[in-house]
Formats: C-alpha cells, structure tokens, sequence
C-alpha cells in the first residue's frame, strides 16, 4: 500500500505578500534630486548659450531672454519635484488596491470550489441512501413475493 497524504501535507495556496511600492526614502530622494535639478536650471547663466550669436557681445536683451528661460525651466523643474509624492502614492495605492482585488478574487475562488465539493458531497450521500432505499425495497419485495406464493 502506498502512503496517502493528509490535507496538511497539502498546501494548496499561499497568500502573496503584500507589494512592496516605493518607500518615503525612495520618494524623497527622487524629490530632492528633482529640486537640484530645478535650482540648476534657475540659474540663468545656464541658459545665456543659447541666445549667444557669433560676433555679437552679450547685451540687455539676451540677458531677459536667459532670464526668462530660467525662470521658466525652474518652474518646470520644480512642478515636476512636487508631482513625485502625488505619483508615487497613487502608484503604493494603486498596488494596494490591485492586491486586495487579487486576494478577494482568490478567496471567492476557493468559496467556489467550497461549494462544489460540499455539493458533490451532498449528491454522493443522496445516492448512497438511494442505493440503500432502492436494495432495501428491492429485498422486501423479494421477500413480499415469497410470501404470497
């Protein structure tokens, strides 16, 4: 005879864990790296190249245009710091949520396969008193028949 496993030798599921999203370390490190990169572009000497033409000096009009420039980059720059908290939250609570969906998408699974075997165990009980009712029945008449002979 062979060995027959019981159900706790058996592990037919295991929970996943949790998804991990990005830490508050993560975040500010990304948001302290996106605000040095918006004070770099503030500073308008930084942009004064592309307004430079060969053969002409630097004059008032370059030095708006840089200005403006800056000041436009770092707006840019510093929008795009203070959107990488909102993001990255909505990114941990979108995880989150897909998580929970899972785990209640495999917990009705297992109700289902729940239900059908309490089902078949239920129709395997109906057939076994039907057997029995139908051999009893079949054992009365037999000796029903006898006696009336």
């Amino acid at each position: 005879m062979g060995t027959f496993l019981s159900p706790n030798d058996i592990e037919l599921y295991r929970k996943p864990n949790r998804p991990m999203g990005f830490s508050d370390q993560q975040t500010q490190g990304a948001y302290n790296y996106q605000r040095a990169q918006a004070q770099a572009v503030a500073d308008p000497r930084m942009n004064m190249k592309a307004y430079d033409k060969a053969g002409m000096s630097r004059g008032k009009g370059q030095q708006q245009y840089a200005a403006t420039a800056a000041a436009n980059s770092y707006a840019d720059q510093a929008a795009a710091a203070e959107n990488i908290p909102l993001q990255d939250a909505a990114s941990n609570a979108n995880l989150n949520l897909q998580y929970a969906a899972s785990q209640d998408q495999t917990a009705l699974q297992l109700a289902r396969v729940q239900e059908q075997l309490r089902q078949q165990q239920a129709l395997a009980a109906l057939q076994q008193q039907a057997n029995a009712a139908g051999y009893a029945g079949g054992l009365v008449g037999n000796l029903l028949t006898g006696l009336t002979r």
